[in-house]
């Protein structure tokens, strides 16, 4: 219960200010705790940010899982559910997971943490091109290895900042364009 608590006060600190990262004794002082009680769970600040991206990942990824977006038959259906779970998991995850973007090239913690989500997510979206290969949906040309990288590009956090966070993009807005532009991207013609 208390480490449900801090988390949500981290989280609610790194939304109000998602550039900076929050650190363990500005939690521990907001939530009543010495600092002590707060390092032995988490060693560091950039510890404290992971556990705090890592429980908005556990909490949203509920709404449409990386894994769901292969659960489809057809090739819009899958595109679409990506589409749906890029805009969703950005909007819950934007604030922190933008102060451990800003953090990854200094911090190996933060690093390591960034480029394990980054391979899930990459291995999803292989696995998706690939059954889009194998059934002949792939645009003329295009391998599966070349439309998972340009589906985890367009589908990334950047991506999302520029044009939801920095645009004001309405997310469904983002949602709709993000599925409309992948499809053209990867799928066959006739399949747009």
């Amino acid at each position: 219960r208390t480490h449900r608590r801090l988390l949500d006060f981290a989280h609610e600190m790194v939304s109000d200010r998602p550039e900076h990262l929050v650190t363990i004794e500005e939690v521990a002082k907001g939530e009543g705790i010495s600092r002590q009680a707060l390092y032995n769970h988490y060693p560091s600040n950039n510890h404290l940010m992971v556990a705090v991206v890592d429980d908005v990942h556990q909490v949203h990824d509920g709404d449409v899982s990386l894994e769901a977006i292969n659960d489809h038959d057809h090739p819009h259906d899958s595109l679409r559910a990506a589409a749906r779970r890029s805009m969703t998991h950005h909007h819950h995850l934007y604030p922190a997971g933008r102060s451990l973007l800003s953090h990854r090239r200094h911090d190996e913690t933060v690093a390591a943490a960034h480029d394990a989500r980054r391979q899930r997510r990459r291995s999803a979206h292989l696995k998706l091109a690939q059954r889009l290969h194998s059934r002949g949906s792939l645009r003329d040309g295009l391998d599966p290895d070349t439309a998972a990288d340009l589906i985890d590009m367009l589908h990334s956090m950047e991506v999302y900042e520029m044009l939801v966070i920095d645009g004001g993009w309405d997310p469904d807005d983002y949602e709709n364009e993000l599925f409309e532009v992948t499809k053209r991207v990867v799928l066959e013609p006739s399949l747009h």
